[in-house]
Parts: C-alpha cells; sequence; structure tokens
C-alpha cells in the first residue's frame, strides 16, 4: 500500500511540475522564402528564437499563411526522450 501511495505521489509531482502553464508569444514575420532543409541559415535567429537554453532552442517564423517552427535539440537526453514520449505543440489563436 505505501508503495503504491509513493509511486501516486511521484506521479502526481512529475505531472505538476512538466505542467508549465501557457506563454504568449509574438511571432516574427519572414520577408523572404522559408526553405524547408533542415538548417537555419535562412532564418533571423535573433528574431525568431523563442528561447535559449543547453537543451532545446525554438525557432517560429511565418510567412503569408503558413508558420514555420524549428526545434533544435542540443542535448541527447532531450533527444532521446522526445523520441521516445514525443513532443506536442499547442497553437491558440487567442
Amino acid at each position: 500500500m505505501n508503495l503504491y501511495l509513493n509511486l501516486l505521489i511521484l506521479f502526481l509531482f512529475t505531472f505538476l511540475v512538466a505542467c508549465k502553464g501557457t506563454k504568449q508569444i509574438t511571432i516574427h514575420d519572414s520577408d523572404r522564402p522559408i526553405v524547408i532543409d533542415g538548417s537555419l541559415s535562412e532564418w533571423d535567429t535573433g528574431a525568431t528564437s523563442l528561447n535559449d537554453s543547453d537543451e532545446i532552442r525554438y525557432f517560429v517564423t511565418r510567412k503569408d499563411n503558413y508558420l514555420y517552427v524549428f526545434v533544435d535539440v542540443r542535448s541527447i537526453y532531450k533527444d532521446q526522450s522526445i523520441r521516445q514520449m514525443g513532443m506536442t505543440i499547442y497553437l491558440s489563436n487567442s
């Protein structure tokens, strides 16, 4: 019984830590075509960066009616976690 209670507490703690809430951002409008080639060479990385961490970086830009998201995974541990459990990106117009 005590083991199940400890596992439940661990699960709830992990769930609450993972739920960081939402963040409202402003998307950069690109004035040049975006080439989908896995390279950031044609991206304005200063204007499109959403975060800069040692594990993962997100870049977002918009061209016409299209939204482009570039995810740069820098940590092998984060990469392995994403490959095993997946990654979800939520989009909202509010």
